[in-house]
């Protein structure tokens, strides 16, 4: 059951972005497709707290979700000169992290500190882009914003995202992108704890290549 959600999650935006190409190749408008890898990092506060039982007395727990790897796809549609449509999906790692709770009481513990599950995160957003250049310009500034929605465990979250990055054109056909995104996303619930309600901020740096068509 669980490897056949973990492929619908992939195939789903799969099929989305293919879907986005098709439509902008009928438009006849100008088409970026990105592939980028980077590192996310998520802030905001804890997610929740746990208690454990250990001896000589339980000890509390703050949860949060480490850093981890990401990567992912985009299809841009250069719909007009500055302004242009994006779809895209991408994918991060990252941990359950257990530290020992400030509201414990004086303990002597050596490791306060612990990993847990390892969650995937899948992400698919749309967004709105502005460029400070044309479209055939060698360098090209950006500014984004997009709504979507993100998949954590079984837990479904709506996400909002803005950011921006740089685009060089490296020739008529490649270039290289840069971005920094910030994922503001409902807090995960879905999970063993006392919940903290609230939003996190998922902060995303990546870069990658691009094939303009």
């Amino acid at each position: 059951m669980f490897r056949k959600r973990g492929v619908s999650q992939v195939v789903r935006p799969v099929c989305l972005l293919a879907g986005v190409l098709l439509a902008a190749q009928a438009s006849h408008a100008q088409m970026e497709v990105a592939v980028q890898a980077g590192w996310s990092t998520f802030r905001g506060g804890k997610l929740g707290e746990t208690t454990v039982l250990a001896y000589p007395q339980p000890v509390l727990l703050d949860v949060r979700l480490s850093d981890g790897f990401r990567a992912g796809a985009a299809i841009t549609i250069n719909q007009w000169e500055y302004l242009a449509h994006e779809v895209g999906y991408s994918y991060q790692r990252t941990h359950l992290k257990y530290t020992v709770s400030p509201k414990n009481p004086p303990l002597e513990i050596t490791n306060r500190e612990v990993a847990g599950e390892g969650l995937g995160v899948h992400t698919l957003c749309y967004n709105f882009v502005a460029h400070a250049a044309r479209q055939l310009s060698r360098v090209r500034p950006f500014a984004t914003a997009g709504l979507g929605g993100a998949t954590i465990r079984h837990d479904r979250k709506f996400v909002a995202n803005v950011g921006g990055g740089l685009k060089i054109r490296l020739s008529d056909r490649y270039g290289i992108r840069l971005d920094v995104r910030d994922y503001v996303i409902q807090k995960l619930r879905d999970i063993q704890i006392t919940p903290e309600p609230g939003w996190q901020h998922n902060l995303a740096y990546s870069a990658g290549f691009s094939l303009f068509l």
